[in-house]
């Protein structure tokens, strides 16, 4: 009798890339001083709320985001902080500072009258806004004072390219975003759109203001001064750190999640002017030209959930909806990934039939993976690689089979049901 009914030999593959999960998170803060266990400019792994109050402060905007993280679920999580450096600039009207962009989550101050914040490029000071006026990211001044003196803080961004290609989903340290913060959104979300990464921002703290169409406002221009496919930014009635929270919880999901209706451990909902993507004049809908919408925290059945998953580019862009684009760079990631560990394994791809049929057989299987089923993004896909004899000779002599096509469809996600309902007496 044998010992053994099946018999498997063991070997390894070496060559191929190990598989990403695409969606780790980085969160990116900026200090005036050094941390006490941490450099400056530095991507740290984290994988404990407590080593990053260890590293860069306890109460600190990377160890609040970091907290939030972790009471998500988020197994770890990427930590960079940048520098703020003092600046010192006396003002004149017109003229646009030197150094930027200004740090709106650091200390701004002003030696005379009072000082606002705008997303107007130019800047209009007149009898009903402060008598400095700044944009934070263009750097443009306007103000009637005689050479008043500024305080501010900047940072340089270009620091954030040691995060590539690391981060797939990033957001801004503990902010919640009103005018006085687009400079840092912008340099940050110019970052992710260059790299692909998806970004989440909390927009201002509703409770905060006078009133809900105050508060209204300023979300809208905030949202509308960022727009992208890639960028989704919400609110709530209290300071609570929603990035960080809806971050997490990207974290703990597949890359082509959609967040609509996610429970988020918070509080703060909003019950006014949530509105739809076609409703102008509410927070889903935007402003007056539909322009700057956003997601709300809203409670249902004693649960405070997201809303919508709407981007900041509006209902008009065919990435109204965040998990659109992530889907679609998912998939292009997954695809170059898998051609390049085809080209790592394999001595020889030929300029031959036999060479096409490996490259639309790996790109076919993979993307077959991601077909059907309720859980999966696509509902179709299809590959085109051209024949041999379709390829010029340029191609043929540096080495490229061009014309590669993927013809893919999303899956899509039901957000709302029509009924009609028929009732006999």
């Amino acid at each position: 009798m044998p010992k053994e009914i099946v018999h498997i030999d063991l070997s390894t593959e070496t060559g191929a890339r190990p598989q990403p999960t695409y969606t780790d998170v980085g969160i990116v803060g900026t200090m005036t001083s050094s941390p006490p266990n941490a450099g400056f400019g530095e991507v740290n792994r984290y994988t404990s709320a407590a080593d990053v109050s260890n590293d860069y402060g306890d109460g600190t905007p990377v160890h609040t985001s970091s907290q939030a993280l972790a009471e998500m679920g988020a197994s770890y999580w990427y930590v960079l902080v940048l520098e703020a450096t003092e600046q010192s600039e006396t003002l004149t009207d017109g003229t646009d500072l030197p150094n930027g962009p200004v740090l709106g989550e650091q200390e701004i101050s002003i030696d005379s009258a009072d000082i606002g914040f705008t997303t107007e490029s130019p800047p209009v000071q007149d009898q009903d806004t402060a008598a400095t006026v700044i944009n934070t990211d263009t750097l443009e001044v306007a103000t009637s004072e005689t050479d008043p003196e500024l305080t501010y803080y900047t940072a340089d961004f270009t620091g954030l390219d040691v995060m590539s290609p690391t981060i797939n989903r990033v957001g801004a340290a503990d902010i919640r975003a009103t005018e006085r913060d687009i400079g840092t959104l912008n340099a940050l979300q110019s970052w992710a759109s260059s790299n692909d990464a998806g970004m989440i921002t909390g927009g201002p703290n509703v409770s905060t203001f006078a009133d809900v169409e105050t508060a209204m406002d300023t979300a809208h221009a905030v949202s509308g001064y960022l727009p992208s496919g890639g960028h989704a930014m919400l609110v709530n009635n209290n300071s609570e750190d929603l990035a960080a929270y809806l971050l997490g919880r990207l974290a703990t999901s597949d890359p082509w999640h959609n967040f609509y209706w996610d429970e988020l451990p918070v509080g703060g909902a909003v019950s006014t002017k949530i509105g739809d993507p076609a409703t102008a004049d509410t927070f889903e809908g935007g402003d007056t030209d539909n322009s700057g919408p956003l997601n709300v925290i809203i409670n249902k059945g004693g649960t405070t959930i997201v809303s919508n998953s709407l981007t900041t580019a509006g209902n008009s862009s065919d990435y109204q909806f965040f998990d659109v684009r992530q889907t679609a760079v998912f998939i292009r990631a997954e695809v170059r990934r898998i051609l390049e560990s085809l080209r790592i394994r394999r001595d020889r791809i030929p300029f031959t039939s036999d060479g096409r049929d490996i490259i639309l057989n790996v790109i076919s299987d993979t993307l077959q993976e991601y077909v059907g089923g309720t859980g999966n993004p696509l509902s179709a896909a299809s590959t085109t690689v051209p024949e041999v004899a379709s390829l010029s000779d340029t191609d043929k002599a540096n080495r490229e089979w061009t014309g590669i096509e993927l013809d893919i469809t999303l899956a899509g996600d039901v957000h709302e049901f029509t009924l009609g309902l028929t009732v006999g007496v």
